[in-house]
């Protein structure tokens, strides 16, 4: 054997291929540490290059920079990481080199640059270098004598490292590699010619400025022109075509900042089918109301008088649209008639509930069409906003699609540890003089200072739990030398308007503010668009509530790159409520909190911080089902009825798969279940004297939680053309991926649809073999004449088709594995078409050796030609592996395996215990891959969290070769033999999972 390979199974010149190949990956993996690799950006499959230089960074123990082009929302997302390297024992040292060319280079982040006494930079000077242009964009990190290089487009800018189209090449070699000579020369000679940044900075400064200067006041010449952006030109049209078809209702969903308010008043000027000659425009808070009859003035041009009706402005005799505090109207209700305007809009009408002054109004006035505004319409109190507006949702724009449709300040979120006191950490009940400390106090300082903010001072908004807690924190920022101020729901509206304009106030003759603390009253209705840095001192206990405190921050404004987040994070019960928040479709198997989500918006947590909401994450498995229940009473509120599986995906909400996924976690085992005792009265007069018997319902659940989730397109599509009246050999020529392993998917479709390859209770069978052809059985046919058993079987299956398509098409070979996906046990014996569940015997891993055997079926069925009925099976051959790779070692000593990954593409794996090369199992495996076979590779992170089950699910990283193996030890004390094997896998772990693969539970550092 060479490399795997047998010489006997090649040719002279595929085996010197072979070799060639297996020694080029072999020992550039193995020289450098990692393996080269294109980096790009590509947001779709969380891809970026930021990504990559984070990690290079993490491990090296040098780092050379050498780029044109710096700005500061560029730095700020490398802070955090730039943070640790300093912080290490050992600080790692780097050099950073840019230029003057084209005067793009922004000086603040080079100021920021000089508080790291670790980094030494320079500024290369075209004007002292014969004028000679500066494009270079490279990031060299040095690991002992090996080197990594990023070599390609990328500045160190925000966009290029998270948005814009980039190819760069990561190069990997040692000392000795020529190209890693060639870089470290040329590195130097450029060095050399640079000027210390110190020494130049301030000309710099001036000269930057300068231009930036003379770029203002070109800008200022250009006469602006408001015309709709996309969002409100979608909305236009979608309201048009609402009002057209007889709609009297309808909800414009809008993320905070997208304009809109804007949207409205190009909206109500747009309708086609009559004119609103009287408007009504009604909102909770003044501020809210001036903004919106600004927005109208501008868009109507003078062409409407316009006027305020609230407190002390009355005076509305003439007005044509008016713009109301919804208490003032209530209270004056008798001053119109119920069809006195032809248009009403509700302003953040996710308030509309069950006892409030706006239902009296609703009820009251008839407009010819209603129109609500919101950017959470979902209420906490899962009160149905939907309906007031006959879940006639017109347009809709989230957070998410807003940053990435560039409507949005993108915002840069450091999720870090809150203070610590003589050992003492913040808890949901935290004492009051530890939220209060000077410590505490120096530590929002510090990191305030830290991560900055984009503009020309600060201007932050600081949540916190308690009006106590604010006022204190604030006269102790102030003592500090900030200019900080509290506010409440006691302070006069004209107090807050007054803080808030001396926020956002840049001239410095006047009064400023640098922070205002507050506790909730900014959570929504307010609108200060030059705040720059959100700090957040209190526990997430609501998402709705993080995202509506987040929108405070995010409107654009000139002169604001983006946004800087600072959420103090303590031992909370909710801390998974972060990764919760911008999850995409949850589906019950929990994913790696995200790092990039929408445009240049970054999460970003330190170590410590990861650790914690990481097993936050992973334990929350109780509430798992709160959250299900709360996202389906949404999802059928935007619907109007109870959803099917397809329409939770559709809606951008939970996914449908979230049914299927936690049947083995929650108290029910399929989606009828759920209704039955989550929904029990809507559904039950739904269903109404159709109810099930036993034996269906098992079925269902049968069903739901083998092929409901879609892993793989067969089941489902053949039993579909069963009930529809159709053949096998139907499903066959619609199937052509069949015909590779016909044999073995016959088999393993006769073992789930009849019920055999899981428990099925007493599930109905629901195919079996006539002459060799999958039918339906007798008893199927007569279940299905129930209409609601026939339902939710068609449901399922239709979910299951959809699903696959969605999640799984984009599949690794061989079989139908997607890469990053997460598979349990039960579900690799599925798509491995074995025709029964091993997961009881699988352990950590399970190799199958089949020499083929001969099966009879039918030419008829498979569409063979010739006189014979006999073929014979492809061979099984493959090996899946299973490793949770933070081991609960109190459970077993005897699992102490040494399991890890060296890098990103190698993988180093124990086999059993009381195993050597020439025992029967490791013979067999070998021979397995000999001959072909596929070793997957399935990983998660930890089995056991804090005494309770983890996920059963593990994550694909892909098929793997052998590179080699020999006879070892474990790390037990028993030091039993196993069999040590290298294995390489076929592509690169994916950053983000191997950072969250193997990053240590924090229990684990007590």
């Amino acid at each position: 054997k060479i490399f795997g390979h047998n010489v006997k199974d090649y040719t002279y010149d595929e085996l010197v291929k072979n070799i060639q190949n297996a020694y080029c990956d072999s020992s550039q993996a193995q020289v450098s540490g990692f393996s080269p690799a294109f980096v790009y950006n590509n947001p779709e499959i969380e891809q970026n290059v930021l990504t990559a230089i984070e990690s290079c960074l993490k491990d090296c123990d040098e780092f050379m920079f050498s780029v044109a082009f710096i700005t500061d929302s560029g730095l700020n997302l490398l802070k955090q990481v730039f943070l640790e390297l300093r912080e290490r024992n050992i600080p790692v040292k780097g050099r950073i080199i840019t230029t003057n060319y084209l005067d793009f280079t922004e000086p603040k982040a080079l100021k920021d640059l000089l508080q790291f006494d670790n980094i030494e930079c320079r500024m290369y000077c075209c004007e002292s270098n014969n004028k000679i242009g500066f494009h270079t964009r490279g990031y060299l990190f040095k690991y002992g004598t090996k080197y990594k290089a990023i070599i390609g487009s990328s500045n160190l800018t925000a966009n290029a490292l998270l948005n814009n189209n980039e190819w760069n090449n990561l190069i990997v070699s040692d000392e000795k590699g020529q190209i890693i000579k060639d870089i470290l020369s040329e590195y130097e000679r450029l060095w050399n010619n640079a000027l210390p940044l110190r020494d130049i900075l301030d000309t710099y400064s001036q000269q930057f400025e300068k231009r930036k200067a003379e770029e203002r006041i070109t800008q200022k010449q250009i006469t602006p022109h408001l015309e709709p952006n996309a969002m409100q030109l979608a909305f236009i049209s979608k309201l048009n075509d609402s009002i057209n078809r007889g709609d009297k209702r309808g909800l414009l969903i809008s993320a905070t900042g997208t304009g809109k308010t804007f949207a409205s008043a190009f909206g109500i000027k747009s309708i086609t089918k009559f004119e609103v000659k009287k408007l009504l425009y009604v909102a909770h808070r003044e501020r809210l109301l001036i903004q919106g009859k600004e927005a109208f003035n501008i868009v109507f041009s003078g062409a409407k008088d316009i006027a305020l009706f609230s407190g002390t402005h009355k005076d509305i005799q003439n007005a044509d649209y008016i713009f109301s505090m919804i208490n003032t109207l209530e209270k004056n209700l008798n001053q119109f008639q119920p069809d006195e305007f032809d248009a009403i809009i509700i302003d953040e009408c996710h308030r509309i509930g069950k006892e409030t002054m706006y239902q009296k109004i609703l009820q009251y006035f008839k407009p010819k069409y209603l129109l609500g505004m919101s950017a959470t319409p979902d209420r906490t109190d899962c009160y149905d906003v939907y309906s007031v507006f006959d879940h006639n949702i017109l347009y809709e724009i989230r957070l998410e699609d807003a940053l990435n449709g560039n409507m949005l300040t993108p915002f840069h979120y450091f999720g870090i540890q809150d203070v610590i006191v003589d050992g003492q950490e913040l808890t949901n009940d935290a004492p009051f003089n530890l939220l209060t400390c000077d410590a505490r106090v120096d530590h929002i300082i510090e990191k305030s200072k830290y991560f900055g903010y984009s503009g020309n001072r600060l201007k932050a908004l600081a949540f916190v739990s308690r009006m106590d807690e604010g006022k204190i924190l604030s006269e102790k920022m102030n003592q500090k030398g900030y200019h900080s101020v509290f506010l409440s729901g006691s302070d006069s509206q004209d107090y807050r308007d007054r803080c808030m304009a001396a926020l956002e106030e840049d001239d410095p003759s006047k009064e400023q503010l640098d922070i205002i603390f507050t506790v909730n009253i900014f959570n929504e209705g307010v609108d200060i668009p030059s705040v720059n840095q959100l700090i957040l001192l209190r526990p997430t206990e609501s998402s709705i509530i993080f995202i509506q405190q987040l929108g405070r921050g995010l409107r654009k404004w000139d002169g604001k790159e983006y946004l800087t987040v600072i959420d103090f994070i303590g031992n909370y019960d909710s801390n998974f409520l972060i990764p919760f928040t911008f999850e995409k479709n949850g589906s019950g198997r929990k994913r790696p909190p995200r790092h990039v989500i929408g445009g240049s918006s970054v999460i970003t947590f330190d170590e410590v911080t990861r650790r914690k909401i990481i097993n936050a994450y992973n334990r929350a498995t109780c509430t798992d089902l709160k959250r299900i229940i709360f996202q389906y009473n949404e999802a059928k509120h935007r619907v109007g009825h109870i959803p099917s599986l397809i329409e939770f995906d559709e809606v951008d909400n939970v996914s449908g798969r979230s049914f299927m996924d936690l049947a083995d976690k929650a108290k029910f085992k399929s989606y009828y279940s759920f209704l039955l005792k989550y929904d029990n009265k809507d559904f039950t007069d739904a269903i109404s004297s159709n109810a099930l018997s036993l034996e269906q319902k098992d079925t269902i659940d049968y069903l739901s939680m083998t092929i409901g989730a879609g892993l793989r397109i067969h089941d489902a599509l053949l039993l579909k053309y069963l009930i529809e009246g159709k053949t096998e050999k139907d499903f066959i020529y619609n199937l052509p991926s069949y015909a590779s392993h016909r044999e073995y998917l016959h088999e393993s479709l006769l073992s789930v649809l009849s019920g055999n390859f899981a428990k099925a209770g007493n599930a109905i069978s629901m195919v079996c073999e006539v002459d060799g052809e999958l039918v339906l059985t007798d008893e199927i046919k007569s279940a299905l004449k129930n209409k609601v058993f026939r339902y939710f079987v068609m449901e399922i299956i239709n979910y299951s088709l959809y699903s696959n398509q969605k999640y799984f098409s984009n599949t690794d070979s061989p079989f139908d594995f997607v890469l990053y996906e997460k598979y349990s046990r039960k579900d690799v014996c599925l798509l491995i078409n074995h025709d029964k569940n091993d997961e009881s015997t699988m352990y950590g891993y399970k190799v199958y050796n089949d020499n083929g055997k001969d099966r009879v079926i039918p030419s008829k069925v498979l569409n063979k030609q010739g006189p014979s009925d006999k073929v014979y099976r492809e061979n099984l051959n493959v090996i899946p592996i299973f490793v949770t790779y933070n081991k609960n070692l109190d459970q077993d000593a005897s699992t102490n395996y040494a399991d890890c990954f060296r890098n990103h593409s190698f993988f180093l794996w124990d086999s059993r215990s009381d195993r050597t090369t020439e025992s029967k199992e490791i013979v067999n495996l070998l021979e397995v891959m000999n001959r072909g076979g596929h070793i997957l590779l399935f990983v998660k992170r930890e089995d056991v969290i804090n005494g309770k089950n983890g996920d059963n699910s593990f994550y694909y990283l892909g098929t793997c070769s052998i590179q080699n193996y020999k006879n070892g030890v474990n790390g037990t004390a028993t030091k039993t033999n196993v069999v040590k094997f290298e294995l390489l896998l076929k592509q690169p772990v994916r950053e983000d999972i191997f950072t969250y693969l193997t990053s240590k539970p924090v229990e684990s550092d007590q």
